[in-house]
């Protein structure tokens, strides 16, 4: 650390001042003389006085300095947690407006892509900008987490994780396909060993791909009979690999076909951090995200390498019809487990910071847990 310069020059002259104290004690020729009054007067005055020219530095040189700089950080902190904290909560507290609508409305606008209707074709739109917009925000609150003051931020992150999973894991969609099989086959799964059926759902996942591979179509129930046939055939030799007895899979191969060729709506984290990198602008040191209008010029521009990325987000909505079931359409179950993500994270988010809540307290409380 250094000293300033009038810091200085008192420090010297005070140590200038105890040298002399010191060099007439050695000049004495008698101990006793520094036991004087007038000597023992001068060494404490020069003594105190250089323990306060000292004190005084710390204090105004240094700690001062130090705790307006640290104070300064943590105001900063808290102003861009608060704006950032805002800016999430409305992207997610939108986003699940429309989703909710989407799934009391039974999602007709999703049905078509490309609806001829204004009307639709916006909804459509909108639907995949708001998803965007969430997955900006999210990523814009990542980037500068670490220069924020946060409350509850260990809460904030796993909420943020939660959401993240939910839009990207498949797991429980094979888990789900395996135990839906082992159903249509007459499985009595209470007698299974522990971690068979999770083996089973991997060893499925790892069939349908094969299959979609050999036929290049994006669902077994759309490729020819034999390569259907073969995906029975060796998931017959699958269940016996695991000693799993069953009926005969042949009789029950269109029900089976139609289980694996569940649609899907998944977009895996590196998407979802792609996405939002394309939805921020930087301005300065600050984030914030594109228009409505850019973002329809990206999707209205085939050849734009932006367009790569609104195809990967608009499987969440692509030809969605909320009257289907999960045995048919995945994305009915996973738009519920989103939303009650979203949820948790608005509630998080809401209750971190009490002084710079984005909505009042009876306005949150309107706010469903639950997409029913």
């Amino acid at each position: 650390m250094m000293l300033k310069t009038d810091s200085i020059a008192v420090l010297k002259k005070q140590i200038d001042s105890l040298n002399k104290v010191v060099s007439d004690y050695h000049s004495s020729q008698s101990w006793f003389k520094f036991n004087e009054a007038p000597v023992q007067a001068a060494s404490i005055v020069a003594l105190i006085t250089l323990v306060t020219v000292l004190l005084g530095f710390i204090f105004k040189d240094y700690w001062i300095p130090h705790w307006t700089e640290n104070r300064n950080k943590r105001k900063e902190g808290e102003r861009l947690f608060a704006l950032y904290k805002t800016n999430l909560f409305w992207a997610a507290c939108t986003f699940n407006f429309r989703i909710k609508e989407i799934y009391s409305t039974r999602s007709h606008y999703l049905w078509t892509i490309g609806s001829p209707h204004t009307f639709y074709d916006y909804k459509y739109k909108s639907s995949v900008f708001r998803l965007c917009v969430l997955f900006g925000w999210i990523r814009a609150f990542k980037l500068l987490q670490s220069k924020m003051s946060i409350n509850k931020g260990d809460e904030i992150d796993e909420c943020i994780k939660s959401l993240e999973s939910a839009f990207a894991d498949g797991q429980q969609i094979e888990m789900y396909m395996a135990k839906t099989i082992l159903d249509i086959a007459k499985v009595d799964t209470s007698k299974l060993k522990p971690g068979v059926i999770e083996k089973l759902s991997v060893e499925i996942d790892h069939l349908i791909f094969k299959g979609l591979e050999s036929s290049q179509k994006k669902y077994l129930a759309e490729a020819p009979t034999d390569i259907q046939e073969k995906f029975i055939d060796d998931l017959t030799a699958q269940l016996r690999e695991l000693k799993i007895q069953c009926s005969e899979l042949f009789a029950l191969k269109s029900s089976i076909i139609d289980v694996v060729s569940i649609k899907l709506g998944l977009i895996y984290r590196d998407w979802q951090q792609a996405i939002g990198d394309m939805m921020l602008l930087k301005e300065e040191s600050n984030y914030t995200t594109i228009s409505f209008r850019a973002f329809e010029e990206f999707w209205d521009s085939p050849d734009s390498p932006e367009k790569k990325w609104l195809i990967r987000a608009e499987v969440m909505f692509g030809n969605l019809n909320m009257t289907l079931d999960q045995q048919q359409d995945s994305r009915v179950k996973q738009l519920e487990v989103i939303y009650e993500r979203g949820y948790q994270l608005l509630k998080t988010l809401y209750n971190s910071q009490t002084d710079t809540r984005p909505i009042s307290k009876p306005d949150f409380d309107k706010i469903t847990s639950t997409i029913k």
